[in-house]
């Protein structure tokens, strides 16, 4: 009688690229960026802007806390 070895497949670990894995995190922190400049621009607009357009007679820099 002949006997033969017979070995299990090896398990292939999956390939995580790292070119790929690189892109996903410069892509979300460009968002992350964008994201918050707009926050940033839009309350500096809201407080500079948007105060003297709908509210033009308020002399106070407490009227344009408040229109923020």
């Amino acid at each position: 009688m002949s006997s033969t070895q017979h070995t299990p497949p090896q398990r292939q670990e999956p390939d995580v690229e790292q070119s790929g894995l690189k892109k996903v995190v410069v892509a979300s922190m460009a968002g992350t960026v964008v994201e918050w400049y707009e926050f940033f621009l839009y309350a500096a607009a809201a407080t500079l802007v948007f105060a003297t357009v709908f509210f033009p007679s308020a002399d106070s820099e407490l009227d344009a806390i408040i229109a923020g």
